[in-house]
């Protein structure tokens, strides 16, 4: 095929449309796709035995979004977004460790601003608010991701943010039965 022939058949409409170059280079694009894609997948990211006692956690990062694992006191694993409702401050600073879940303000705004959760997300303690009459603290916890364990122990985390995620969690992954991948 001849050069000018070529040119014709890449520039024919019938054929489809390219995406424009600058998308496989783009910063923005590479955001938008990866929270597109990732967001709603199940993702493992840790096995349960790294977080063995209650209050154990982990922190992760995926796409931007930060979260961390915990150890509840049950036994299950829970997993939250690591930041507060109240003032969007962390409430895990470490990448790893055993802790209660406090928010983390900066001294500047003192401990009268921390709020306090339960190992299950459930907000527990807020300093002076008790005279706020219609304060219902059930519907201040900590944003939870959905995590599940597999049968293996490992621990999966789907980011998507409606109530049930849109991919389906089965609870078992395939066995392999070769040595070959």
């Amino acid at each position: 095929m001849n050069g000018a022939k070529a040119n014709k058949t890449m520039s024919d409409s019938s054929l489809g449309a390219a995406l424009p170059a600058s998308w496989y280079s783009s910063r923005g694009i590479y955001e938008l796709e990866s929270r597109a894609i990732f967001s709603r997948q199940w993702l493992t990211v840790t096995h349960e035995l790294r977080l063995a006692a209650p209050g154990a956690y982990a922190k992760f990062t995926i796409t931007g979004y930060r979260f961390f694992i915990i150890r509840a006191r049950n036994g299950d694993l829970n997993a939250f977004l690591k930041m507060c409702q109240h003032r969007a401050f962390p409430v895990v600073l470490q990448d790893e460790g055993t802790a209660s879940l406090t928010c983390l303000v900066p001294e500047s705004l003192s401990n009268r601003q921390s709020w306090s959760y339960g190992l299950n997300g459930k907000l527990a303690k807020v300093p002076n608010f008790d005279k706020v009459g219609d304060f219902d603290k059930s519907q201040y916890g900590v944003f939870r991701v959905h995590v599940k364990v597999d049968v293996k122990g490992f621990a999966w985390v789907n980011l998507d943010g409606a109530l049930v995620p849109a991919i389906k969690w089965e609870n078992s992954l395939p066995v392999s039965t070769s040595n070959s991948g």
